[in-house]
């Protein structure tokens, strides 16, 4: 089993911080890849699928990382 096909409950015990930031690498080293490969004329449907639940990830993972800072302000 590799990063890649780990559930979320699989994964290795990382901070949000770091998940945040390792998704955001994946994210940005992703979107250059699909632009390189639209420039070549390639498919990339599957990619930019695969592209956006990365982002909904991120996006969830920023939302828990401000939630959790909202909780201890309070």
């Amino acid at each position: 089993m590799n990063l890649e096909t780990m559930t979320i409950g699989e994964m290795p015990a990382v901070s949000l911080e770091e998940r945040r930031d390792t998704l955001y690498a994946r994210l940005d080293a992703g979107y250059a890849r699909i632009q390189s490969a639209i420039e070549r004329g390639e498919d990339v449907h599957r990619w930019e699928q695969g592209w956006m639940r990365l982002l909904h990830e991120y996006e969830e993972i920023c939302d828990q990382i401000d939630r959790r800072g909202e909780f201890r302000a309070a």
